[in-house]
């Protein structure tokens, strides 16, 4: 690509020399120079120029350069087929497939010890929107279910991702349905029938306990009612949500 942007420049002095000067010396050396550069960027034993298509079992690799390519295998998530699989780069063959006993919650991680942390969907949930998913595992290599937690109600669902931390304890969004009487003691005067806040959970795989909450309604704020609770001055609160 810089070869032509350099040619592409070449040739703009190369038109503004010929308009400018009669001197035939002077069109002859530029002339040269492009001729050069153009042989430069055809050099055909140059490896690390090397960008080809590949073909693979599901689809086609436009482009692949193997000296920007690090070594080891790509995680591809396919959400339209619900599948998840390693690649090779440099052929596009499938390497190793989990079978999901679940659809796709969006987020699908490769852990260090071979196994997935994925969040997936339920099959019927009782609410959902974007990314919704109800239900994280941990599978192994031979897709046998290591660990299970399964949050999906009419209040309360997982969503899109999931987090390992150093601590083997897993991190995940919630969605978190808000009651009209929780809406209408903080004066919400929103049209939404329905509310939904976020929370992050931390959850102990080893007893299934939540640890942990952040919960973004202890983060509110509103400027409609200063008798009920979270009044304040959006303004001067940008740390805070505005209901």
């Amino acid at each position: 690509m810089k070869h032509k942007l350099f040619i592409g420049v070449l040739s703009c002095l190369l038109l503004n020399s010929i308009a400018c000067s009669s001197d035939n010396e002077t069109v002859n050396n530029i002339e040269e120079m492009e001729e050069e550069v153009v042989e430069e960027e055809t050099e055909p034993d140059d490896p690390v120029q090397t960008v080809y298509p590949v073909d693979g079992e599901t689809g086609n690799v436009l482009l692949y350069d193997k000296s920007l390519s690090k070594e080891g295998y790509v995680l591809f998530n396919e959400a339209t087929d619900d599948r998840v699989y390693l690649m090779a780069k440099d052929s596009a063959q499938i390497i190793h497939e989990w079978q999901l006993e679940f659809g796709l919650g969006n987020d699908v991680e490769l852990l260090s010890d071979g196994k997935l942390l994925a969040s997936l969907g339920v099959e019927s949930p009782d609410f959902s929107f974007g990314g919704f998913g109800g239900i994280i595992q941990l599978i192994n290599p031979d897709s046998s279910i290591d660990w299970e937690y399964v949050l999906a109600n009419e209040e309360h669902i997982i969503h899109h991702d999931v987090e390992m931390l150093p601590n083997g304890n897993v991190l995940a969004l919630v969605w978190d349905l808000r009651l009209p009487d929780e809406l209408d003691a903080i004066g919400y005067l929103g049209e939404e029938e329905k509310v939904y806040s976020e929370s992050i959970i931390e959850i102990n795989p080893a007893t299934n306990e939540v640890v942990w909450k952040w919960d973004s309604w202890d983060h509110i704020i509103q400027d409609t009612d200063s008798s009920k609770p979270y009044f304040g001055i959006v303004a001067d609160n940008p740390e805070k949500i505005n209901i």
